[in-house]
């Protein structure tokens, strides 16, 4: 019996610790995003696209932001990746990026060449039964 309590209180308690550790959207989140993005938007844009970054792919996005992050940012290019819904949209002298977590029903937009020191654009997205066109999004915010 005391075994049986032992064992079934360290899998309540494991089960717990693994709750704790989901990722949730936080001010940190969105305040990392802002800098470390506009940090490598200016790397990628002045040293590694000389001044033009329509070409820029998501997956060179991620690899860079991978290799590059800063330790006040660790572990960034993971919680980008674990966004159910990705779109980078480049443009000649900057690029959006927009990411769709359906657990907090958050769009979040980010345009890399502004420094406000959080997410450009935070969206909460209702209608969880269909999953957003993040092109529409883009569109719209860049005619703001």
């Amino acid at each position: 019996m005391k075994y049986t309590l032992t064992l079934f209180l360290l899998i309540l308690i494991a089960g717990c610790n693994c709750q704790q550790s989901e990722f949730i959207i936080n001010d940190d989140f969105l305040q990392d995003i802002s800098s470390e993005n506009n940090r490598i938007w200016g790397e990628l844009y002045l040293d590694v696209f000389n001044g033009n970054l329509s070409t820029l792919t998501y997956d060179y996005y991620i690899d860079y932001l991978d290799s590059t992050q800063h330790t006040s940012a660790e572990g960034m290019a993971e919680k980008i990746k674990v966004a159910n819904l990705k779109l980078l949209k480049p443009e000649n002298q900057t690029f959006w990026l927009l990411l769709y977590y359906e657990k907090e029903d958050l769009i979040i937009a980010d345009d890399e060449s502004t420094d406000i020191g959080t997410a450009d654009t935070v969206i909460t997205y209702d209608n969880n039964s269909i999953p957003p066109d993040l092109s529409f999004y883009a569109s719209e915010l860049n005619k703001n």
